[in-house]
C-alpha cells in the first residue's frame, strides 16, 4: 500500500464519503444529543496559539499533532454522560472535506478523535463527511444515512433531540466574545501540556521543539486569536433546521451562556411563494440575472414556444444579433438567455427587436447573492447519484453547469441595472419570492 492510499484504522468503516465509528457499544435510540465537534467539543489550541506551531503551514484549525485538544468546558464528559443516562443517544457529525486527499493528516485526525472518544467516555456514533455533497452540513445527510443504515430501523424523534454545534452564523457583543475567550483560556491553562510534542518550523525549514507548557502558561487573551467575534459560518444552526432539530451553540449549551438571534440569508423553502408570470405573449424577450439563477429552466418551462438564444454560444455579440434578427423575420419569437447585466449588450438586442418590428420585453431576475448560491448548490447535488439515493428523490442524476462564486460575484459587482428608459416596451422583475420556481426535495433546504 502506498503513502497516498488510506487504510481505515481498527474500528472504523467507510461507506463511499463517510466515515464512522461505533464507540463503546451504542444502542439504537429514538431521541439524540447530536454534537459538532471542533468548536463544540473540543478547541485545537495550535489554532488559537499561532506560537505552538508556528510556520507548520497547516490546514485551517486541523491538528498539529495527535492530542492537539482540549475540552470545549470542563463539563463536556458529564453532560454526555448525563444524556446517555437519561436515555438518549449520543451522535458526533463532523464536516471534514477533504481530509482523504491528504493521507498523513488524516491519520492524525483519526488518532486524535480516539484520544477524544476515550476522553469522553460515552456510548457513541461519530460520523465524518470527506466529501462535498448532501451529507456535509448543512445537508441533512448524516443524519438521514444514521437513521436509515445505524439504528436498527428506528424513526429518530426529532423534537425530542437535540443538535449542538458552533457554526451558527453569529454576531457576538465584545463582551460576550471576551467570556468566550476567557472560557478558552481557562480551559487551555487547566490542561497538562507537557506530553504535547509541537514543533515549530524556522525559516530555513528546521523543525524546532516547542515548550508548550511554558507557552501556555505565559499566555494571555491578547495573544490568543480571536474567532468568537463571528462565526466562520452557520452551517451548525442550518442542519438543525434542515433536520427540524432544536439547536444550541456550545455556549449555551455548556456555559449557559447567552446567544445573539441570528439572521438567515435566504429561506429556501420560501423561494417561489408567491410566483409571478410575466404576461408576455410573443415578440422578444431578454433576460437580466446572474449565473445560476435559474434563467435556463424560466426558459424553457414559461416560455417553451420561444427559441432560446444563449450569448455565449456565439462568437461575437454581432453575430447573435443577426441570428436573432434571422429569427424574428421568420415570424418566431426569440428568448435571450444569458446574463445580460450590461446597458450595451441590452442595447443591441433592443435595437435588433425594434429593427424587426417586434415587441420588445426585459425580465429581470432581480434576487440578492444567496439566491443563485443555493441554486448553484442546488446543481451540484442534483448531479451527485449518492445524494439523490439518501435523500430518498426520485430524481436521475443531472449533470450541470456549476459556476464558481467569482463569477457570480463578478456579475453583481457590474450588474447595471434595467429600466423601461432603455426603451423596451415592457420591463418585469422577479425577486426570490415571486420567481416561479419548482420545487424538489433538495430546494426546499439548506444546502452544503
Amino acid at each position: 500500500m502506498s503513502e497516498n492510499e488510506f487504510k481505515l484504522p481498527q474500528g472504523w468503516l467507510r461507506d463511499g464519503s463517510l466515515l464512522y465509528r461505533p464507540y463503546l457499544n451504542p444502542k439504537p435510540s429514538r431521541a439524540f444529543a447530536i454534537f459538532d465537534m471542533d468548536n463544540t467539543l473540543m478547541v485545537t489550541p495550535s489554532y488559537y496559539v499561532e506560537e505552538l506551531a508556528r510556520g507548520m503551514d497547516l490546514p485551517k484549525a486541523k491538528p498539529a499533532i495527535e492530542n492537539d485538544y482540549v475540552l470545549f468546558a470542563p463539563n463536556v464528559r458529564e453532560k454526555l454522560q448525563t444524556e446517555h443516562s437519561n436515555g438518549r443517544g449520543v451522535l458526533i457529525f463532523s464536516n471534514q472535506r477533504g481530509m482523504l486527499n491528504n493521507v498523513p493528516l488524516a491519520y492524525v485526525i483519526i488518532a486524535r478523535i480516539e484520544l477524544l472518544l476515550k476522553d469522553l467516555d460515552v456510548p457513541l456514533y461519530i460520523i465524518l463527511a470527506t466529501e462535498h455533497n448532501i451529507c456535509r452540513k448543512p445537508g441533512p445527510g448524516m443524519l438521514l444515512y444514521y437513521e436509515k443504515h445505524l439504528n436498527g430501523g428506528i424513526k429518530v424523534d426529532r423534537k425530542s433531540s437535540i443538535y449542538v454545534g458552533d457554526a451558527a452564523g453569529r454576531k457576538q457583543t465584545r463582551e460576550t466574545a471576551k467570556i468566550m475567550m476567557q472560557n478558552l483560556l481557562h480551559m487551555l491553562k487547566s490542561t497538562d501540556f507537557t506530553d504535547h510534542k509541537y514543533k515549530q518550523k524556522d525559516k530555513n525549514g528546521n523543525l524546532i521543539p516547542v515548550d508548550a507548557e511554558s507557552i501556555i502558561k505565559k499566555l494571555t487573551i491578547s495573544k490568543l486569536r480571536n474567532w468568537m467575534v463571528s462565526d466562520f459560518s452557520d452551517c451548525d444552526l442550518k442542519f438543525a433546521l434542515n433536520n427540524d432539530i432544536p439547536f444550541n451553540t456550545p455556549d449555551e449549551y455548556f456555559y449557559g451562556l447567552d446567544q445573539p438571534t441570528p439572521v438567515i440569508d435566504l429561506v429556501p423553502s420560501e423561494i417561489g411563494s408567491q410566483p409571478f408570470f410575466p404576461p408576455i405573449s410573443n415578440g422578444l424577450i431578454i433576460i437580466v440575472g446572474p449565473p445560476s439563477s435559474g434563467k435556463t429552466f424560466f426558459c424553457a418551462n414559461l416560455f417553451p414556444n420561444f427559441v432560446r438564444i444563449t450569448p455565449d454560444d456565439f462568437p461575437t455579440l454581432e453575430a447573435c444579433n443577426k441570428e436573432i434578427a434571422k429569427i424574428l423575420k421568420t415570424g418566431k419569437n426569440v428568448i435571450i438567455d444569458g446574463t445580460n447585466h450590461l446597458y450595451k449588450i441590452r442595447a443591441s438586442f433592443i435595437k435588433t427587436g425594434k429593427g424587426a418590428g417586434v415587441t420588445v420585453s426585459l425580465v429581470y431576475i432581480n434576487v440578492k447573492l444567496p439566491f443563485p448560491t443555493h441554486v448553484n448548490k442546488l446543481k451540484m447535488m442534483l448531479s451527485d447519484e449518492f445524494s439523490i439515493g439518501l435523500i430518498g428523490e426520485t430524481l436521475k442524476p443531472v449533470p450541470s453547469i456549476v459556476y464558481g462564486k467569482g463569477k457570480i460575484t463578478t456579475y453583481f459587482r457590474n450588474l447595471q441595472p434595467p429600466s423601461l428608459d432603455e426603451g423596451m416596451e415592457g420591463l418585469f422583475t422577479l425577486s426570490e419570492t415571486t420567481f416561479p420556481f419548482t420545487h424538489n426535495a433538495f430546494s426546499k433546504i439548506y444546502l452544503p
